[in-house]
Parts: structure tokens; C-alpha cells; sequence
């Protein structure tokens, strides 16, 4: 019988076997045994773990099993296990490490792990195994401690476990009260010291013996302390592992946290922490251009103070050698004093051993002096020595930088217009302006600087060459300083303010013809001609409301939001938001856009003074005259007329009568109950109701404008006895089929139960719940009941970012992040994904790729994130978040990836809408403040009609636009011409209906965002 084996990390290769489960286990044995070699030869005489075994966790799974299957056949004796010991003392080790408890529920635990059980005698005989492991591999022998001598066989897997699961939590605490008393700085014999006191003020016996291996105690502490794999020989893997399982921990995770914070916060380890060595680059001009003749690698010049006590913790006679270059070691007294080592072999600048200590018993003391890859240096038209740029500087945009990129076949693609240069075998070097280089400046956290005084930016496209500025005639132009202490001169005008602030924002005054513009400061002087032109006028400032004609009812249930477009404005335009009753104002709020276009949402913090000002006023009998006003930054003002009632009608208070302007009344012609909102009735025959009587009321008016003055009135019974609405089966055709209802029917009582008006909370509710009862019937008919279902699921309606978010929160928490309440995840999470849109193009997600400069982004962008949400916490008075540091490896960024692809192709809306295309366009799309218009371009470019006969179209614009009416505004439909004709032709589609239906929702996906001061959460 030939069966496959799977692949262990150690090997990567599929391998084929004859035999049962004890071949497999002689072929594990063979692999491990030449991978613990391996780690032996490296370490010297340093022990090995066993839990540095290098399995991943299907690999490991399939081991166990094979263990447990061959323990049920032959037992644990060490006779049966001859040539196959290794992975049973690996998978024992793995007990090992998640045991938790005395020494007697060990064996038990054990027994379930593998499916067998165990004896006495095999139990000495499992000790045996690893005795002779540690004679023939040198695994970790136990601790002599008391512990160890009373649980003499435990002992063995459970020290091979490194650091087993059971001393996390009084690890992590006492590693940060070694922070916060300053004792991470201390040399590895003191740093032991003083874990050991600590853990023993912890009363933590089990500690205190895992402390007494100093080398893998304190290597293991300072790579936690520190979130560096290289700070520690043990196996990457396992370190990693460990890491990983604290941080899951949240006690844990917020204790290491803390300590790291502690380690960070500057003026706490400045005193006693070296810096990195910085890199030169020596470059030569010759005939044929520039040419890189090598690099410099410059020690810190380190104050006396803190060189006398790093060299009396490692000795004056401490050196170091650089790999790549020619000379001998260099004394590390002189090293830190700012001494210079040329490297001949450049490629030795991206080893993991450039620097090589010798003469030191711990060289954890001089890890901070290695210096990341050399990758940007300031570039010099006279050539020499070039130096290299260091995190946190700040260089102008239009600066040329010299970019320096090591590849082992020495291609790589220099980006356009920059001029590449002559460079050594296997790297690449370029010159190119500081703004064509953002992703490596984002990575040495390097920012840009633009040296001019002011910027300039409009309501419309700008044009500028130099200091020229020609913008449209009829749009205005704003000024922001970037300085403190700068004065103004525009010839012909005296509103200017004598003097501004840097962030300082002036609405500069235009006319048709040129001008010129002075701006001063203490040291310089700019000139700017501003030419106002009218030939490429772009779109103009707008704002839109939705819905299209809003009411105050629309504004106390959160349903009206404002839509602003613009081609370009001011990062931060200040907005106010008023409400105005017979034009005075009674509400006002203000907030700041980041950017436009942008969307603020009925349900925003901006809109709460507004419906509060709005509900007092509703309860006040007669007519009232309400009106939204919004500002925007001096650019335009914009008025909006919230009607009471939608046409001529009003209902008289405290009545069921209706009256229009030549004072003709109407009463109540119909009525329906909230748990039979289908069923209307004559309203004179149904005045009174036993129970639940919340109904519907409309007038007797002619025309559909009976449907949008409805008033609910009535009250309910205690809450879990009313009965839930109930509508019948909506059939897909027009109209009422046998006892099935028709689509315009329930169409028109959607519109009539939403337009309806009402001022009680219960009544709201209960109208809630028959609008999304006749919303859902309504999308089984036009897209099927299976649309209905991926509906419930909820699955990729937010989109491939928002999937990648939720999945970023899960694996990709490495570096500092701060806690956030439960209650502010789904926030996070909405903040997350609008950073990602901005970071990295996910125009195809299905096809993107991630690297290394991918996940700078990406970390960046969680920066971010988390930014925003401090911002908002401040808004509404809470504390602001700490500041967050993301950092995270390129496989935790694949893995995230890899789990957002799968609940991409996982979405119930994948299969639902055809063709394929069409499906990739609409998912693709970022619904950041798309207008009603644009939605409609978007589902007509996508569009593919069923009818491929010759003349009209049977699913054109007209009927697309009746479709997302619907959904997004039904009332609207009452104002379009042939809306019956669309809905019947959109029910033989159900392809272009779930289209329709799915662009709805992703753009009410994004009305439901936090509100936040920027453009993307107003999507």
C-alpha cells in the first residue's frame, strides 16, 4: 500500500512510503533528528528544546496521530519506539507546553493528546527516552529544583516545552515591573537577578525554577521585551510561538505592552541605550556618470558617560569585526565613539551577521548597535561622502535621494524618470525626487517637507506652474500658511488679516482679471500670480440631500444625509450644520471635512443638536417652516426645505382630518394594522381595535399622494406580546394574483408606511419592524428567495477591505496597539478597512499581491485607523486611545489575506450575480460617496440586457434608476414617470434586480459608518 505523507516544514517535499504508521514515524524521527543537528551545531554548548522542532501545526497533527496510533498497537515501552523515539518525546513535549496544573493530571492529559493509554513501567521508560535523547542530541536536561525532583519524569518534557504555557501570565507581569524599575537596561547577570526576585515576590515557584537557565531566561526576556526575533538564539519559530501565545493572553498582552511602552517613552532609556551605526555611501564621478565605489559603516558617537558603563559591563578589550570588509576587528571602545569601517563587499550590508562581537559573555548589550539595510542616502551633485537618512528626519519633497536595492540577480525595476546609476554586482541604485519615494520614507518614518510659505487649494481643479496659480473665474480659492508670522499684500484689497498662524485658512478675494499675491515672513518672500481662467472649468461644488425631497421625518429618523462633491478641496474645510425655523436658527453644530467629496450621515454626532431642535419644534401645534442650511468653508451655502407634509394636504393636530390650501377636507379612507400592514381596510368601519392597534391611516385623496400623508397613530402592548407583521406571499407579477399579492401593491405600502408620520417611539419601532418585513418580501420576489438568504448571511456586502479588516484584527496584532472597547470594534473595524482603500489599490482583489513595502502600508494604515478612532472617542468626551506602533510580518499580512480571499469567494453574492464580470466590476467598486447618478452609471456601464433583439431596451437607465429608488428612497418612486412599466421589466431580470439590490446595499453599508471628520467615513 502506498500512501502520501505530508510535508514537513523542514523538508517542503510531498514523500511516498510504504508501510503502517511506524514507517511514517521512523521518517519523522530521520527528519527531526537532522533538524536538531543542525540547531546543535549551531548553538555550541548551549541545549536544544524540543518544542524547537520547526512542524507546523497540520504536520504536527498528522505526527500525533501516527504516535497515537502505533502507542494503541505496541504500547510506550521504549523497546517498541527503537529508531522512531524522537517524534513520541516531541509530541510528549507538546503536552508539555500546554499543561497547565499539578503534577497528576499530566498523564491523563497525555493520554487523551494521543488516544492511548499508559502505564507505570512505560512511564519510566518515557524518561529513559529523554535521557538518552540528552546524551545523544543534547536536549535540555531539568532544572535542579524541588519541583523537578518531585515530579522526576514530568519534569523532562515540561523543561523541553522552553516556556510552557503555565508561567506566561507571571512572566509577562514580571517582565513589566522589570520595565518600570529600569532593569531591561541591565547587563544578562543582573537581568537574571532581578527576574528572580520579582518572581519570587510573585510567590511563583515555577518561575523561579524556569529562571535558573540564565542564557534561555534572559535571551527569551529581552526578545519579548524587545518583539525582535533576533535578539535571542532560540529557533525563530519557536520564540515566535511563545510571543504569539502571551499576546493571546490579555492580561498577558497588556502587561508586555506596557513594559515595551515603558521602554519606548524617550528620557526613560535614552541614558543608557545605544543607537544603530549609520550607513555612508562613497560615490565617484566618472566620464560615464556616477559610480558607488563603497560603503561606511559609522559607529554612534555615544556620550562618556554611557560608553564607560556599556565597556565596563563587556570589558576594554571587547571587539567587533564588519562583515564585507577588509580590515581586522576594531575595538568597540573605538567603534562607539563614532569610528568609521569601509565594506569592499557591499552585499554584506544585508546579512543577518554583518556584525560579529567577540571578547563579550552577552552580546544582548551591543544588539542595538546593528543598523537596518542601507536603502536611501542624500544625494550630492559633486558626488563624496553620502550620508544616509535616519528615522524621523525630515527632508523637502523636490530633495533627490539616492536609493540603493539589493538584488541577488541584479534586476530590479527602477521606476521611470529617475536616473539609474552605476552600482556593484547584485545591487541596484537610482536618483529620484523625495515624493516619487514614499514607501521607503514611510518605513524610516521619514517626512517630507515642502518649503514654501503657503498652499493653495479650490472648490474646482487648480492649475500650478511654479508660482503661478490659474483657477476657474467663478470658484473660490483658499490660502492655508505653513508657517507662523506670515503677512499678506494683494494689490487692490484691504481685507486681508495683517498677520497669520501656520494652519491658519484665508479665503482669498478674486477678480476676472490677474493679480499678484505677496507673501512674507521674517527670512523669505514668495510671489504668486493668480490668473483666473475659464476655459477648463470643472464640475462645480454641489450638495445633494437623500432622499431627494427630504422631510422633518426624514431628518428625526436618521434616513436624510448630505452628499458634497467637489473635484478637489482643502484637507480640513470646516462645515456647520443649522437648522432654522422661520429663518432664525434654532440647532447648529460644527465639525471639519478632511476632504471632498464627502457624505454626512442622518445618524452622525453633527446631526444630534439638529433632530433634537427639530423634535421640540414638531411637537408644537401648527405649521411650522423648517429649513437645513449648510456652510461650507466660505465656499457656498447650501438650503434644503424640510416639509411637515409632502404636498398641499396637512392633517389638522389631535385629529384624523386632513385640509389643503382652499380648505377642502378629507378624512381617513383606509387603514391597516401594524402586524397586517398589506391589509388596508375602510378606515369607517375600523375605528376602533382590540390589543395591538398601531395602524396606518392614509386620506381620502385623489392620487399617490395619499400614500405620502399617512399619520400612525395608536399604542402597543408590552413588548414580546405584540404580533409580528405578517404580509402573505408577493407573487412576481404586477398585480394581485389569486391569493398572492402584487409587486406594485407592496411597493406602494412600503412607500406609505415609510412616508407615514409619527411621534411616538413605540409606534416607530413597530413601523420599523413592517418596513423591514415588506423590504424583505420585496427582495424575495425581484431577486429570488435564495438572494434573500446571502442577504441574512451578510457575507461581502462591506466589501474585499472591510473582509481584509476583520481578519487584520485577528492576525496581524503585532507591535503596540492600544486596547478598544467592545462596544468601539465595529467602528475600528468600518475605520480599518477606509485606511486600507487608501494604502494599497484593491481594484482586484482577487489578483493582488502582498509584499514587504505592502506592509508597511498596511501597518501604517492600522496607525491610522486607530488615530481616527481616538479622534472620534475625544469628540464625544472620552479619553484618547495611546498611541499606537504597529508591526507585523509578511506572513501574518498573508494570512490575513489568505482568510479574506476565502470569505471572498465565500460570499453568497459571488454565484448570485451574473454574469461573472459584471459581479468583479460592482464588488470592486469604492462607494465612497457615489451620488445617485453615479450609481446609476455604475449598474448601466455593467449592465448586460437579456433582450438582444433590435430596438428600445427592455432594462435601460430609466428602469436602473426606478430599481435603486426602491431600495434607497422608495417615496421617490411616486415622481417617476412609468415606474409600474420598470418594476414589471426589473422582475423578468433577476440578474440586473440582485445587481441593483447589491449596489444598494454596499452604498447603505457605508451611510451606516462611524462618524468621523473625514471623507471616507461619510461614504
Amino acid at each position: 500500500m502506498t500512501v502520501v505523507l505530508a510535508a514537513t516544514n523542514l523538508t517542503k517535499k510531498w514523500i511516498a512510503m510504504d508501510g503502517h504508521s511506524f514507517s511514517y514515524l521512523r521518517h519523522f524521527d530521520k527528519e527531526l533528528t537532522g533538524h536538531f543537528k543542525a540547531l546543535r551545531q549551531q548553538r555550541g554548548d548551549k541545549p536544544i528544546f524540543l518544542i524547537e522542532h520547526g512542524l507546523d501545526d497540520d504536520t504536527l497533527g498528522e505526527m500525533r496521530c501516527h504516535v497515537g496510533a502505533h502507542a494503541r498497537l505496541a504500547g510506550l515501552g521504549q523497546g517498541s519506539w527503537i529508531g522512531a523515539s524522537l517524534p513520541l518525546a516531541v509530541v510528549i513535549t507538546e503536552t508539555g507546553y500546554s499543561y497547565r496544573g499539578t503534577g497528576t493530571e499530566f498523564w491523563p492529559r497525555f493520554a487523551a493528546d494521543i488516544g492511548a493509554g499508559i502505564t507505570q513501567a512505560e512511564r519510566t521508560d518515557i524518561r529513559a527516552t529523554f535521557e538518552t535523547l540528552n546524551t545523544r542530541l543534547m536536549a535540555a536536561s531539568p532544572n535542579e529544583s524541588d519541583w523537578a525532583r518531585a515530579f522526576n519524569i514530568i519534569a523532562w518534557p515540561i523543561r523541553n516545552a522552553l516556556a510552557p504555557i503555565e508561567i506566561h501570565r507571571p512572566l509577562a507581569e514580571a517582565l513589566g515591573r522589570l520595565a518600570a524599575t529600569g532593569g531591561h537596561n541591565l547587563a544578562s547577570e543582573d537581568f537574571q537577578r532581578r527576574l528572580v526576585a520579582i518572581a519570587d515576590g510573585l510567590w511563583s515557584r515555577r518561575l523561579s525554577d524556569w529562571l535558573r537557565d540564565e542564557d534561555m531566561a534572559v535571551g527569551l526576556c529581552r526578545n519579548l521585551l524587545s518583539g525582535e526575533d533576533t535578539a535571542t538564539w532560540i529557533e525563530p519559530r519557536a520564540a515566535a510561538r511563545i510571543a504569539r501565545d502571551i499576546r493571546a493572553d490579555r492580561d498577558c498582552r497588556h502587561a508586555l505592552r506596557q513594559a515595551r511602552r515603558i521602554i519606548r517613552a524617550p528620557g526613560k532609556t535614552s541614558a543608557g541605550q545605544l543607537e544603530a551605526a549609520s550607513w555612508s555611501i562613497s560615490v565617484s564621478l566618472t566620464d560615464d556618470g556616477p559610480q558607488i565605489e563603497h560603503l561606511l559603516l559609522q559607529g554612534p558617537a555615544t556620550t562618556q558617560q554611557l560608553r564607560e558603563k556599556v565597556i565596563s559591563g563587556i570589558g576594554h578589550s571587547a571587539t567587533l569585526q564588519v562583515k564585507g570588509s577588509d580590515g581586522g576587528n576594531v575595538l568597540v571602545e573605538q567603534f562607539l565613539r563614532g569610528e568609521a569601517v569601509e565594506l569592499r563587499d557591499m552585499t554584506a550590508a544585508w546579512r543577518g551577521d554583518l556584525l560579529t562581537f567577540y571578547g563579550i559573555t552577552h552580546n544582548e548589550v551591543l544588539q542595538p548597535l546593528k543598523p537596518h539595510p542601507p536603502l536611501l542616502f542624500r544625494w550630492s551633485d559633486m558626488g563624496g561622502v553620502l550620508p544616509s537618512l535616519k528615522r524621523g528626519e525630515v527632508i523637502n519633497k523636490d530633495e533627490l535621494l539616492l536609493n540603493l536595492v539589493y538584488s541577488e540577480n541584479g534586476q530590479y525595476e527602477v521606476p521611470t524618470e529617475s536616473q539609474e546609476i552605476m552600482a556593484p554586482e547584485n545591487l541596484v541604485a537610482w536618483i529620484a525626487p523625495a515624493e516619487e519615494c514614499n514607501l521607503p520614507l514611510r518605513e524610516f518614518v521619514v517626512q517630507t517637507r515642502d518649503d514654501r510659505l503657503v498652499e493653495f487649494k479650490g472648490a474646482a481643479r487648480l492649475q500650478i506652474e511654479g508660482n503661478r496659480i490659474q483657477h476657474p473665474s467663478d470658484t473660490a480659492l483658499f490660502l492655508r500658511a505653513r508657517v507662523n508670522g506670515v503677512r499678506l499684500r494683494l494689490k487692490g484689497s484691504v481685507d486681508l488679516p495683517s498677520s497669520l498662524s501656520m494652519g491658519d485658512i484665508v479665503l482669498i478675494p478674486t477678480s476676472l482679471v490677474s493679480t499678484e499675491l505677496e507673501v512674507l515672513s521674517e527670512q523669505r518672500r514668495e510671489t504668486w500670480q493668480i490668473e483666473p481662467v475659464s476655459e477648463f472649468r470643472s464640475s462645480v461644488f454641489s450638495c445633494q440631500t437623500r432622499p431627494t425631497r427630504p422631510t422633518i421625518d426624514d431628518l428625526l429618523s436618521g434616513e436624510l444625509s448630505l452628499i458634497i462633491s467637489s473635484p478637489t478641496a482643502l484637507d480640513e474645510t470646516p462645515v456647520e450644520i443649522q437648522i432654522q425655523l422661520n429663518g432664525e436658527c434654532i440647532g447648529a453644530s460644527q465639525t471639519k471635512l478632511r476632504g471632498l467629496p464627502a457624505r454626512i450621515d442622518g445618524l452622525a454626532p453633527e446631526f444630534v443638536p439638529i433632530r433634537e431642535a427639530a423634535f421640540a419644534e414638531k411637537k408644537r401645534e401648527g405649521e411650522i417652516h423648517l429649513l437645513l442650511r449648510l456652510e461650507v468653508g466660505g465656499l457656498q451655502t447650501f438650503d434644503f426645505e424640510l416639509q411637515e407634509r409632502r404636498s398641499s394636504w396637512e392633517r389638522r393636530a389631535s385629529s384624523l382630518e386632513w385640509i389643503n390650501e382652499n380648505g377642502v377636507t378629507a378624512g381617513p379612507a383606509s387603514t391597516a394594522m401594524a402586524w397586517a400592514p398589506m391589509h388596508f381596510e375602510s378606515a369607517t368601519r375600523n375605528a376602533k381595535t382590540e390589543g395591538d392597534d398601531i395602524r396606518l391611516w392614509l386620506p381620502g385623496i385623489l392620487g399617490a399622494e395619499a400614500l405620502l400623508e399617512g399619520i400612525i397613530t395608536g399604542k402597543a402592548q408590552l413588548f414580546g406580546q405584540s404580533k409580528r407583521p405578517t404580509i402573505g406571499r408577493v407573487s412576481r407579477t404586477p398585480s394581485a394574483f389569486r391569493d398572492d399579492l402584487g409587486i406594485i401593491s407592496t411597493c406602494e405600502a412600503l412607500i406609505a408606511w415609510q412616508s407615514a408620520s409619527t411621534q411616538d417611539m413605540v409606534a416607530e419601532s413597530r413601523r420599523n419592524a413592517v418596513l423591514r418585513t415588506l423590504d424583505e418580501a420585496l427582495a424575495s420576489s425581484f431577486c429570488g428567495h435564495e438572494w434573500l438568504l446571502a442577504e441574512r448571511a451578510d457575507l461581502g456586502a462591506a466589501g474585499y477591505t472591510v473582509l481584509l479588516a476583520r481578519a487584520s484584527t485577528t492576525f496581524c496584532r503585532g507591535g503596540f496597539l492600544p486596547e478598544i472597547s467592545v462596544s468601539d470594534r465595529k467602528a475600528f473595524t468600518s475605520l480599518l478597512a477606509i485606511r486600507f482603500e487608501e494604502a494599497l489599490p484593491f481594484e482586484r482583489p482577487l489578483e493582488w499581491k502582498l509584499d514587504d513595502r505592502a506592509v508597511i502600508a498596511l501597518d501604517a494604515a492600522i496607525n491610522q485607523a486607530y488615530l481616527d478612532l481616538s479622534a472620534i472617542m475625544e469628540s464625544r468626551g472620552d479619553a484618547p486611545l495611546e498611541e499606537p506602533d504597529a508591526g507585523n510580518e509578511l506572513d501574518d499580512w498573508i494570512r490575513a489575506s489568505e482568510e479574506a480571499h476565502r470569505q471572498l469567494e465565500r460570499s453568497p453574492f459571488r454565484r448570485l450575480i451574473l454574469p461573472q464580470a459584471r459581479w468583479h466590476q460592482l464588488e470592486a467598486t469604492k462607494y465612497n460617496s457615489l451620488s445617485d447618478d453615479e450609481l446609476v452609471e455604475l449598474l448601466t456601464k455593467s449592465h448586460v440586457d437579456i433582450s438582444r433583439t433590435q430596438g428600445r431596451e427592455w432594462i435601460n437607465p430609466s428602469a436602473i434608476r426606478s430599481g435603486l429608488a426602491l431600495w434607497i428612497s422608495p417615496a421617490d418612486l411616486l415622481n417617476t414617470q412609468d415606474w409600474h412599466q420598470h418594476m414589471t421589466h426589473l422582475l423578468s431580470d433577476r440578474h440586473t434586480s440582485r445587481a441593483i439590490r447589491y449596489v444598494a446595499r454596499r452604498s447603505r453599508y457605508r451611510q451606516r459608518q462611524p462618524a468621523a471628520h473625514s471623507r471616507e467615513t461619510y461614504e
